[in-house]
C-alpha cells in the first residue's frame, strides 16, 4: 500500500462557548499503529473528526493523503441502517441507484472502484459470525451492542482506506471478540490510529 500521511499544522480548536479545547497542535502521523489516550473530555473524539476531515479547526490546517476511514465513538442502540452503521450508507445506496439505471456521475464517483462492496461486508461479518441473515437495509436498532460494534468494524476492513481512524473500537465486545479485533489490527498494512483506554488493544 502506498504510503500516506495526516499531519496537523498549528491545529487549533475551540469549544462553542470560546473555551480552547487543544491550541497549537503539530504532529505528523506516519503510517504505522498507533495509539491516542487522555482523559474524558480532552478533545480525543474530535480531533478524530479533524483528522478524517468531518471537521475544520478553527486555526491553523489538517492536511491528509488518502481515503480515511473513522469508526466514531460508538453510541447504543445505533441508530439508522446496518449498512450506515457500518459507514458506508452513501455507497450502497449509489449502488443500488446505478443498478436500478441511474448515470448520475455523483452516485459513479461515490461508488468508485468500490462494486464489490456488497461482497466484502457479507465475507467481514461471516467471519465475523454474524447472523447469516444480516441485511445492510435493516436497523441497526435490532443489533446487540457486541454485534453493532461488529458491523461498525466491518465497514472499516471493507473500505479499502489507506487509513483507519478508529475510536473506542472494542467497546461492547466481549473476550473473544476483542482478541478477533486485536488480530485484525495486527493484519492491517494501512495506517492506524486507535484511540482506546482498552490495555489489550493498546499493548498491540
Amino acid at each position: 500500500m502506498t504510503s500516506h500521511s495526516l499531519t496537523l499544522d498549528r491545529v487549533s480548536c475551540r469549544l462553542a462557548d470560546g473555551r480552547p479545547l487543544f491550541s497549537d497542535l503539530s504532529f505528523s502521523f506516519e503510517p504505522v499503529a498507533t495509539g491516542l489516550v487522555g482523559a474524558n473530555g480532552a478533545g480525543k473524539s474530535v480531533l478524530a473528526r479533524l483528522l478524517a476531515g468531518q471537521l475544520s479547526p478553527d486555526d491553523g490546517r489538517v492536511h491528509r493523503s488518502g481515503q480515511v476511514f473513522l469508526l466514531p465513538t460508538p453510541g447504543y442502540p445505533p441508530r439508522g441502517t446496518v449498512g450506515e452503521l457500518a459507514g458506508v450508507g452513501a455507497e450502497l445506496a449509489a449502488l443500488a441507484r446505478i443498478e436500478a439505471g441511474s448515470i448520475d456521475e455523483a452516485d459513479f464517483a461515490c461508488v468508485g472502484d468500490h462494486w464489490d462492496l456488497r461482497e466484502r461486508l457479507q465475507q467481514q461479518w461471516q467471519a465475523m459470525q454474524l447472523p447469516a441473515d444480516l441485511d445492510p437495509a435493516q436497523p441497526a436498532s435490532r443489533l446487540s451492542g457486541g454485534q453493532a460494534m461488529q458491523v461498525a468494524l466491518s465497514g472499516a476492513w471493507a473500505s479499502g482506506a489507506d487509513w483507519l481512524i478508529l475510536d473506542e473500537p472494542s467497546n461492547h465486545l466481549d473476550a473473544r471478540h476483542r482478541h478477533q479485533l486485536y488480530a485484525q489490527l495486527q493484519q492491517w498494512q494501512g495506517g492506524l490510529l486507535a484511540i482506546s483506554h482498552d490495555r489489550g488493544l493498546l499493548a498491540q
